[in-house]
């Protein structure tokens, strides 16, 4: 397994500390999780001319509560919307990692209390797995768009298919419906060209947004869909909107696990 950051740039002078996400890493050859890891090299380039010294202090790891799940089985497509989802959470004020889904089948769920998942489309039998026993031990999931038949039910949910839309602006906001978790804006504004059709299948589910096209009339499909387990957002999260964005995502994950322990180190 390799797992390499290209380019990092570092101040002049002093003893900085450097934080740097699983999500800003890209991956080489057939990876094999992090916890395949077995040693680390650091390379520098000298960007002038002139002597210099580097001093490494210690290394750690630090764990969040809540992690974006990278899909690493479908290539280069889906990597913009895992790194837009970081950077929402950023904005959002939530402190989010990324792990990769090879560490979910891994484990690496255990203790956390979200996963967020803003594109996997399939994942596997084992990484079902681990979310489902992650999900009963108290854990929560906020899905993005396609959903497995497994992974609709982990949710409470009924997937229906892909639906294009059908003409230009059928999916042109998603607006908050009467009782929806608190702190949602009324609406968001997101040209989505597609989206996953899913309908409450469980008690506990239900529809807290739904589409509406340029001219504001209701498309009858859902856009966000809560439950007892998690919640699902029919499409990719996009930067139409970024100020509706995060405050739909701040809102969502404070819905899904409002406890203080977790609510604590977001920014408000």
């Amino acid at each position: 397994t390799i797992h390499d950051l290209l380019f990092l740039v570092l101040p002049e002078g002093g003893w900085q500390r450097v934080v740097i996400d699983r999500g800003d890493f890209n991956t080489e050859e057939a990876p094999q999780g992090w916890n395949a890891i077995r040693g680390i090299r650091v390379a520098f380039w000298k960007g002038q001319p002139r002597q210099g010294a580097i001093y490494l202090g210690g290394l750690e790891a630090i764990a969040s509560d809540v992690v974006v799940v990278r899909n690493t089985r479908a290539g280069r497509e889906v990597e913009p919307y895992t790194s837009g989802m970081a950077s929402a959470l950023a904005g959002a004020g939530v402190d989010a990692g990324t792990v990769d889904d090879l560490d979910v089948e891994a484990g690496v769920l255990a203790g956390k209390r979200i996963a967020i998942y803003p594109w996997n489309p399939a994942p596997s039998d084992k990484e079902m797995d681990s979310l489902e026993a992650f999900v009963k031990e108290g854990g929560r999931v906020l899905a993005c768009y396609s959903l497995s038949p497994r992974f609709a039910a982990l949710l409470g949910l009924e997937s229906q298919g892909y639906q294009r839309a059908e003409y230009a602006g059928q999916f042109a906001r998603m607006r908050l419906l009467p009782g929806g978790p608190p702190g949602m804006p009324e609406e968001t504004r997101q040209d989505s060209w597609n989206i996953e059709k899913v309908r409450p299948a469980t008690r506990g589910a239900r529809v807290v947004a739904e589409w509406l096209d340029t001219s504001g009339a209701d498309t009858g499909y859902p856009a966000v869909v809560v439950s007892d387990t998690g919640a699902h957002i029919s499409h990719v999260l996009l930067s139409d909107d970024p100020v509706n964005r995060d405050r739909m995502l701040r809102a969502l994950l404070g819905h899904l696990y409002p406890e203080e322990e977790i609510r604590s180190g977001w920014k408000t």
